[in-house]
């Protein structure tokens, strides 16, 4: 029996030695349908890649430009004394020969960039999502043949629109009768046709490349900075004329309340002020004895108070008859007054030139 078992486990035919067949780990069984591209929201993004659009890239460039304290302020004093200047100057008086300091010029630029920093905020707000709408409507694909005439003609128009503002910069400085179109007409000229431009290559790219092949080229980048430094350009040029409007317009409501102010001042000195009598009435005031007389002078508004100085102009300050002194603060002394009776006889006889005073508060008082 030894044998026989022996000889059975060597023939294999007989009786086989069964073996063992490795078990394999349970795979998934894959679709065989062909797999769609990965769309913008589903394509995988590397560690360092973030996702860019092109309202993000707009931001950045502008907080790139505009971030730096010293810019900001650099901006705020050059505006401040364009106003400060322009308003001075109507009444005849040189804002550097005041003494201004970088302050006040800051100050002053608050009334200038008010209005169009409010402006600017809510335009950019609202080209935010107007972009980030037309962006999402013109990858639908809707319209396309629409979309890229729109931005052919936003670019075309926008290319004229910069033409003709640099051709009427150009002959500004040949022609005097163009200045009013240089400062008005060319800086207007040039921001649109920025905005056009750039709003019509943006529409281009988006509607004619997919998101995976959307990739800005070198001259595409150095023509949006072109551009983009065309319309800073334009926008400081519209500053500049418009703080000078806003000088001037100013300047001129204080010249028009000037008659009817409820303030008014008198300035006593010992030195007698070379002074137009129809302008500004001067008296002897009584010193004892053995002093020197004294001058007060009346009629007197006040254009700007500080520490060191006063700018003081007459009550009847006209353009053909104007007059405006400075004096040092500690070389007279500078009373203050106000009473509703002045300006109840100033509204009363509004024909300043036919009046027989020099300002309301010389007038009678009933």
């Amino acid at each position: 029996m030894f044998r026989a078992h022996q000889h059975n486990r060597r023939c294999p035919a007989h009786h086989p030695v069964p073996t063992r067949i490795p078990i394999l780990p349970y795979r998934r069984l894959r679709s065989r349908r062909p797999r769609r591209p990965p769309t913008a929201a589903h394509r995988p993004m590397s560690e360092n890649s973030t996702p860019t659009t092109p309202i993000h890239t707009w931001i950045g460039v502008v907080t790139t430009i505009l971030a730096p304290t010293t810019l900001i302020t650099a901006l705020c004093y050059y505006f401040g004394y364009i106003y400060t200047r322009k308003k001075l100057a109507f009444f005849g008086v040189d804002c550097d020969a005041l003494g201004f300091t970088s302050s006040d010029y800051v100050r002053g630029s608050v009334t200038v960039l008010y209005a169009p920093l409010l402006f600017l905020l809510v335009g950019w707000f609202a080209a935010v999502w107007v972009g980030d709408y037309a962006r999402r409507s013109i990858r639908t694909g809707q319209r396309p043949h629409l979309v890229r005439t729109i931005g052919r003609t936003a670019l075309a128009v926008g290319t004229a629109f910069m033409l003709t503002g640099i051709v009427g910069v150009v002959a500004a400085g040949y022609t005097a009768s163009l200045a009013l179109i240089s400062w008005v007409f060319s800086p207007i000229a040039l921001g649109v046709g920025g905005l056009l431009a750039v709003g019509g290559y943006w529409a281009l790219t988006i509607s004619t490349t997919t998101p995976s092949t959307h990739d800005t080229t070198p001259t595409a980048r150095v023509s949006q900075v072109l551009v983009i430094s065309v319309i800073v350009l334009a926008l400081f040029s519209v500053m500049h004329s418009f703080a000078s409007w806003l000088g001037d317009n100013d300047a001129q409501t204080i010249a028009h309340n000037l008659w009817a102010k409820e303030s008014v001042v008198s300035v006593v000195r010992a030195e007698r002020l070379d002074v137009p009598a129809n302008l500004i009435a001067e008296t002897l005031v009584e010193t004892p004895p053995g002093q020197p007389p004294l001058f007060r002078y009346e009629c007197f508004r006040t254009l700007v108070a500080r520490s060191d100085l006063w700018v003081l102009v007459p009550a009847k300050w006209s353009t053909d008859n104007g007059y405006a002194v400075i004096l040092p603060a500690d070389s007279s002394l500078v009373s203050l007054s106000r009473s509703t009776d002045f300006k109840d006889i100033a509204e009363a006889h509004t024909d300043i030139v036919t009046t027989p005073w020099q300002c309301p508060e010389r007038a009678p008082i009933p």
